[in-house]
C-alpha cells in the first residue's frame, strides 16, 4: 500500500517520473519487488511442510504435487492482491486509505462474486458470477488441479490491474505538467 501512496505524499513520485523509465518499467519494478517479498514469506512456510513430512507415519504418503500446486495457487492469488494493492496505492496519497481500498477490492474479488453467484437460480448466471471471482479458480488449485483456464484467469486479471495502474500513473504524470 505504501509503494506509490507514500511517494505521492512526499513528492518523490515526480522525481521517479522524470527518470528515463517507462510507466511499465516503474509499475513492473514495484510489482516484482512486492512479489519477491511475498515469495520470501512463502519460502519460510516450507519449514512447516517438511516438519509435517518428518512427523507423519511411514505408511501414509504425502502428496507433494498437490502441495506444490497449492503453493502455486497461493502465489497466483497473492499476485492479484499485490496488483490490487499497487492500483489502490496509485489512487490515493494516504497509505491507510490505500490499504482500506485494497482490502475492500480484494474482499470483493475473492468473496463477493461467489456470494452473488450463490444467490443465482439459473446455472448459467451462477457460473458467470462464480467465474468472475478468485475463489472458484483458487479452489481448484488448492485441490491440486491445474487448469489452463485458471492460469489464464490469473494472468489476465494481473494484466488488467497492472494496465489500469499504468493508466492511473499516466494520469498522475499528466497532472504534474
Amino acid at each position: 500500500m505504501r509503494s506509490f501512496s507514500e511517494e505521492r505524499r512526499t513528492g518523490t513520485l515526480e522525481l521517479l517520473l522524470t527518470k528515463p523509465l517507462t510507466r511499465w518499467q516503474i509499475i513492473l519494478g514495484k510489482y516484482i519487488g512486492a512479489m519477491l517479498l511475498v515469495m520470501i514469506v512463502f519460502l519460510t512456510t516450507f519449514i512447516y511442510f517438511f516438519a509435517v513430512y518428518d512427523l507423519k507415519m511411514e505408511s501414509i504418503p504425502l502428496d507433494w504435487g498437490s502441495t506444490f500446486i497449492s503453493y502455486l495457487g497461493l502465489i497466483l492469488v497473492s499476485s492479484v492482491f499485490v496488483a490490487i494493492g499497487l492500483l489502490s496505492s496509485l489512487m490515493t496519497k494516504n497509505q491507510v486509505t490505500a490499504f482500506m481500498l485494497a482490502l475492500i477490492l480484494c474482499f470483493i474479488q475473492f468473496f463477493l462474486w461467489k456470494g452473488i453467484a450463490d444467490l443465482m437460480l439459473d446455472a448459467k448466471t451462477y457460473n458467470l458470477f462464480n467465474q468472475l471471482g478468485i475463489f472458484e479458480h483458487y479452489l481448484r488449485l488448492r485441490q491440486g488441479l491445474i487448469s489452463i483456464k485458471d492460469l489464464i484467469y490469473f494472468i489476465a486479471l494481473n494484466y488488467i490491474l497492472l494496465y489500469l495502474s499504468s493508466h492511473v500513473l499516466l494520469k498522475i504524470k499528466n497532472q504534474g505538467r
